[in-house]
């Protein structure tokens, strides 16, 4: 019996996680860490890109050994902001923590 890393027999080779609806999506990427796991995990498909703005906790957090890394934090926050507040799905923010470590 030969057996691959890709072997999906258990499922008849079906992607099963795309057919999960988008609020059981978010709910699963609302239990991630930080925002920025967030938006890595939605790296994963173009479907999922959209869907980044709907977790409703933001844990934005830095350790910067430099002013300059510390100011692009800040413009990474206000980037992150500014595009919740521009997209029309965007959830109402339940739990917000920004903390910038020097």
């Amino acid at each position: 019996m030969e057996s691959t890393s890709s072997d999906h027999r258990g499922c008849g080779g079906v992607d099963l996680i795309s057919h999960l609806g988008d609020d059981v999506l978010v709910h699963v990427l609302g239990y991630l860490p930080t925002t920025a796991d967030v938006a890595c995990a939605c790296l994963v498909s173009r479907l999922w890109r959209r869907l980044w703005p709907r977790v409703s906790s933001l844990l934005l957090a830095s350790f910067e050994k430099n002013q300059e890394r510390a100011d692009r934090f800040v413009a990474f926050v206000n980037h992150v902001l500014a595009a919740r507040a521009a997209h029309p799905d965007t959830a109402r923010v339940e739990q917000i923590v920004i903390s910038l470590f020097l």
